[in-house]
Formats: C-alpha cells, sequence, structure tokens
C-alpha cells in the first residue's frame, strides 16, 4: 500500500500522551473562560448597587458588551491562528481576557466595566478557533472527533457551577 505524499504520517503528530495532555489543558482552559465570562452575574447587584447604574446599563454589562466583541474579536483571532504560531496566538487571547477579568474587578464606572467586559469577550474569542485548531494539528483526522468531544466537556462542565 503506497501512502499518499501530502496526507501526513503518524510519526508527523505528537506522541499521544503529549496530546491528549493538551486536550485536558484545553479543557479545564475552556472551563475557566465559561466560568469567567458567567461569574459576573453572580454579582450582579453589588455590581449594579456599587457602580450605581440601572437594570439596563446591567443587562448591557451581560450582553452586548461581552458578546458583540467575542463575535467580532473571533476574526482577526482566527485569521492570526491561520498565518501565526497557534499556541503563542491562545496566550495572547487568554492574557487579553485575564487582564481584562482583573480590569472588571478594578472598574469604577459603568463605561471601565463595560470596556473590560468587551475586552473579556474578544480575549476569549480565541479558544474555539485556536483550540480546534491547535487540536487538528495534534490528532490525526480520522481520529480527531474524540479529542475534541472531550474538549468540549469543558463547556458542559462549566454549566454545573451556573
Amino acid at each position: 500500500m503506497t501512502t499518499d505524499p501530502g496526507r501526513p504520517t503518524e510519526s508527523d503528530y505528537p506522541p499521544g500522551h503529549r496530546a491528549w495532555l493538551a486536550v485536558i489543558i484545553l479543557m479545564f482552559v475552556y472551563i475557566f473562560s465559561m466560568l469567567d465570562r458567567n461569574i459576573i452575574t453572580l454579582f450582579a447587584e453589588e455590581i449594579r448597587a456599587y457602580l450605581r447604574i440601572s437594570d439596563v446599563k446591567l443587562g448591557m454589562l451581560f450582553g452586548p458588551a461581552f458578546a458583540l466583541s467575542y463575535a467580532i474579536g473571533a476574526l482577526p483571532f482566527g485569521w492570526a491562528i491561520d498565518r501565526f504560531d497557534r499556541r503563542r496566538v491562545l496566550w495572547l487571547g487568554v492574557t487579553i481576557w485575564s487582564l481584562a477579568t482583573a480590569a472588571c474587578g478594578m472598574s469604577r464606572s459603568f463605561m471601565q466595566m463595560f470596556a473590560a467586559r468587551a475586552f473579556v469577550g474578544a480575549g476569549e474569542a480565541v479558544l474555539v478557533p485556536g483550540n480546534q485548531s491547535l487540536l487538528a494539528d495534534m490528532f490525526p483526522p480520522d481520529r480527531l472527533a474524540f479529542p475534541i468531544s472531550v474538549y468540549s466537556l469543558g463547556r458542559e462542565s462549566a454549566r454545573v457551577f451556573r
């Protein structure tokens, strides 16, 4: 049997234990992202009172501040993941989101909180395209579905904590 010269062989992928360690790490990053994006709802009343904002503005922090930047942020991150080192692009996204989360905690006004939430959304936008692309580099196409399923457990696991 001849092999297709353009198709990667088993030796082109990292060892199984290293690839599965990456799956587990990415799953936990996904869990933290889901917790991070939703934890603000636990402190809704405290945030509203501290910032002296209306329910409408509070809703803007929960929805548009995060969701719009998440949707828009996926485009440049997807572009960057296709052109640069995936691990570094993921690191950049996680760093942005982590610093923005800290900025949320230090916000003293609605606009500061809105901007911080927007950066949380933009940073978290790197996860789905970045993680799936990275997993595709670690597993052959005929064995990729199961690792992606395990990674996706992160989203469902985080629902337990909501």
